[in-house]
């Protein structure tokens, strides 16, 4: 891609932080050996929705995330609204070892591949791959894409 726009949406804006994205460009942009032209945009969302538009993504990334949920059920329902057709939410998630295991940077609770890739069937999505992303913290971290189920 020539142009990116990244959109950033957290519920507390004192964690935005623009560097690692930065970084991001930088790696796709040695891969793609051109400069594309980025932007990003910032929102305040809530623990229910993100503050983006709807049916505007083609993918929709949620990097060490899933397992801040509060209110999961309709945050997942406000994100799979956000896909264009075709698109795709990409997952990156710490997974437990244990029923009830614990994140031990923010003692959230983290899940299983099964509770996550459950989840999102129930949100009429469906597993197109998966595969480890190595440790951090002790833990696996995966990397699931899905697409919608039709």
């Amino acid at each position: 891609a020539d142009s990116l726009t990244f959109y950033l949406e957290d519920i507390d804006s004192s964690s935005w932080d623009a560097p690692p994205f930065h970084r991001a460009v930088r790696h796709f942009s040695d891969k793609a050996q051109k400069t594309p032209s980025h932007s990003f945009q910032y929102r305040l969302g809530n623990e229910t929705e993100t503050g983006l538009p709807p049916r505007t993504f083609d993918h929709v990334l949620i990097i060490d995330t899933y397992h801040h949920f509060v209110r999961r059920e309709e945050m997942l329902n406000h994100v799979v609204g956000l896909l264009k057709p075709g698109g795709t939410i990409v997952v990156l998630e710490a997974i437990a070892r244990k029923p009830a295991d614990i994140h031990p940077g923010c003692r959230s609770r983290i899940f299983s591949q099964d509770d996550i890739i459950g989840e999102f069937r129930r949100h009429g999505m469906k597993l197109e791959k998966s595969r480890y992303a190595g440790k951090a913290s002790g833990r696996s971290n995966y990397i699931f894409v899905f697409a919608a189920d039709l």
